[in-house]
């Protein structure tokens, strides 16, 4: 059964160094038959730039973030790839600010109890 991989760019650039060292990976994965999916960060429409930290998704059973924009529809879209991978620039030792919103975001994916 071939892997299902969702590669998420970080970059605001479409044609930069990150999306040439995606298409690599990219090419290298498809030789072994994935289905992958690319989504970009910057692009996506987001109602809120990062958590707000209402905690909401940890009182629903579902693991999803509670607000509803394009990057809840990605966060929902993880537990189903084998494999997710993280592509960004690196922006003063980081990770862009766009692939911060969705890592941030992540957070509905657990569930914790304080």
């Amino acid at each position: 059964m071939p892997k299902k991989i969702l590669v998420i760019s970080g970059s605001p650039k479409k044609d930069g160094n990150t999306a040439a060292l995606m298409e690599w990976f990219c090419e290298g994965c498809r030789v072994g038959n994935a289905q992958i999916e690319i989504a970009h960060a910057a692009y996506l429409k987001c109602k809120v730039p990062g958590c707000t930290s209402c905690r909401e998704c940890q009182q629903i059973e579902e693991y999803r973030c509670i607000i509803d924009d394009e990057v809840s529809l990605l966060l929902q879209k993880m537990p189903h790839a084998d494999i997710i991978v993280m592509a960004t620039p690196l922006y003063f030792f980081s990770a862009s600010a766009q692939l911060k919103i969705v890592i941030d975001r992540m957070f509905s994916l657990y569930k914790w109890d304080n």
